[in-house]
């Protein structure tokens, strides 16, 4: 007896026990072109699973869905079945049960193309029907029927990635409204931040397929700040399909536009930091040498937006002022560092072309320095590295010696300033880099006095010595009136640094323009 008719009489005799035995989801697996047996089979697994007469258990449904999800990779494509000339099927509740019957009268050149095509519509209504009766439900589900919503979930990701192709699907129209029903997409965003982990990853591997496969038709009239903000909630739960669906998001020239202003700051700010990430791993992976996998919309609206907002990180000088939109401030300057730092890629060069987002870089650099020789903020350069020595924020403010102007160093790291001002000047470093319109820009925008008088040890801005002297070195760069406004300048003496005390060392300077060298200080008796 071959196996569809021992599964047919398991189906008749509702012998649950002696199914379960015989029925292999992994023998649903194999590769097209497949056999009339093949095909009758999984009509008998289709039927029994859309035919609520049958009542059967959810363990049994896992199973059944296990091998119609398995049956469209590298199988079967999705066909509608038409009928004959003369043949009525609309007497028949369930088409599955109409084709198991036909397919006896069936040779191997029957009237469907059964060796790579199967109708999957049936499957896929009742997969959606179950996926949203399910998410609906006001009780708690049972590990049966979350196995169940997962499974369904993992089928209709299988059919849209594998099994269906929207250009020659026969039944494409009436799939397509399936999945374009509005409740039914507001049930998958709900799913994608499940609390129960399996049904998010399903979810949430769902949505990266249909972005993937379908985006016109899937993102079209989809909430896009809810879905968002579930995409954002399952990443931070370590579901990667999340990561990478918002990846493959923000890959749309749109996107980012879209649902910026509109999804909460804390999501705002995982976001531009998912930015920061993967451009950062780009720009520094040697084999990415075309282009940066962010949109240029994209990256002009970030630009943008950090022009619109940049003035945000000079009130943190007052403690009143929350700090989380200035940390947005700061990463939006972080992730134009990483932007602007291989001159070969356009996008680079899209960016050098804005003048006003150098001009804007300059004079905010002018004031935070302004700011920062004014009184004692979070913008003063701190030259003792012993202030961010690690002590716990009770020792740090109890042995303060002068605790009207103390620091807290926890506040101090903590703080959107901190290290603001070099990622600044890195900024217009790399803006300037063989760049002489640029170049000039700077000079003529008093930028290299200001960058001169920046370059001195600051614990608050680590590297900012080494990104001034780049910037100073782009600014020079076959550009003689730079390097004129340079040699005209004055040295007026050897900066006291407490940084290099603290060290051990001195700078000495011999006068009448020799070199200064470091020596070490003079042993205390």
């Amino acid at each position: 007896m071959e196996s569809s008719e021992r599964l047919a009489l398991c189906i008749e005799n509702k012998d649950w026990d002696t199914l379960v035995s015989i029925l292999k989801p992994k023998d649903f697996c194999s590769d097209i072109p497949r056999t009339l047996c093949d095909f009758n089979k999984l009509l008998k697994v289709a039927e029994l699973l859309t035919d609520n007469d049958f009542n059967i258990s959810e363990k049994i449904k896992s199973i059944l869905l296990k091998c119609l999800a398995n049956s469209c990779v590298n199988g079967y494509l999705e066909k509608a079945y038409v009928p004959k000339d003369g043949e009525d099927i609309s007497a028949h509740k369930n088409i599955y049960k109409f084709l198991s019957q036909e397919v006896s009268k069936w040779s191997e050149e029957g009237p469907y193309p059964f060796h790579i095509n199967f109708p999957y519509d049936g499957v896929v209504r009742w997969a959606i029907k179950t996926i949203a009766d399910y998410a609906s439900t006001q009780k708690r589900l049972s590990e049966d029927q979350t196995e169940v919503l997962r499974l369904s979930l993992q089928f209709l990701c299988n059919f849209f990635t594998f099994a269906f192709n929207i250009s020659t699907s026969t039944n494409a129209d009436a799939i397509m409204e399936y999945i374009k029903d509005q409740n039914f997409k507001d049930t998958i965003i709900k799913l994608v931040g499940h609390d129960r982990a399996p049904i998010a990853r399903a979810a949430c591997a769902y949505v990266h397929n249909m972005v993937k496969q379908l985006f016109k038709e899937f993102y079209a009239t989809i909430d896009k700040k809810e879905l968002t903000a579930e995409l954002i909630k399952s990443t931070i739960s370590d579901i990667q399909a999340a990561l990478d669906t918002v990846i493959l998001l923000l890959k749309e020239p749109n996107y980012l536009k879209d649902i910026y202003d509109e999804i909460s700051i804390d999501d705002r700010l995982y976001l531009l930091d998912i930015i920061h990430q993967e451009v950062r791993s780009f720009v520094y992976n040697e084999e990415n040498k075309n282009t940066y996998w962010l949109p240029i919309e994209s990256i002009e609206f970030l630009s943008d937006k950090f022009k619109k907002k940049s003035d945000l990180i000079l009130k943190t000088v007052n403690s009143e002022l929350n700090n989380i939109e200035p940390t947005e401030v700061t990463i939006l300057i972080d992730i134009l560092g990483v932007l602007t730092s291989n001159p070969k890629l356009d996008e680079c060069k899209k960016l050098q072309e804005d003048k006003s987002l150098l001009i804007n870089c300059v004079y905010l650099l002018k004031a935070i320095h302004m700011v920062g020789k004014d009184s004692n903020n979070c913008f003063t350069p701190l030259q003792k590295l012993s202030d961010l020595a690690l002590h716990t924020k009770t020792d740090c403010c109890n042995e303060a010696e002068d605790p009207n102007n103390h620091v807290c160093k926890e506040k101090i790291q903590n703080h959107p300033a901190f290290g603001f001002k070099a990622s600044l000047i890195r900024v217009i470093g790399n803006l300037v880099h063989k760049h002489e319109k640029n170049q000039n820009l700077v000079r003529e925008n008093d930028g290299i006095p200001l960058l001169l008088d920046c370059c001195n040890i600051d614990a608050r801005n680590p590297l900012i010595i080494q990104w001034t002297t780049l910037a100073i070195r782009n600014l020079v760069d076959k550009n003689p009136e730079n390097q004129e406004v340079i040699g005209k300048s004055v040295k007026i003496g050897v900066v006291d640094s407490a940084v290099v005390r603290e060290m051990g060392l001195t700078l000495h300077d011999e006068g009448e323009g020799n070199a200064i060298g470091i020596m070490p200080l003079p042993k205390k008796d």
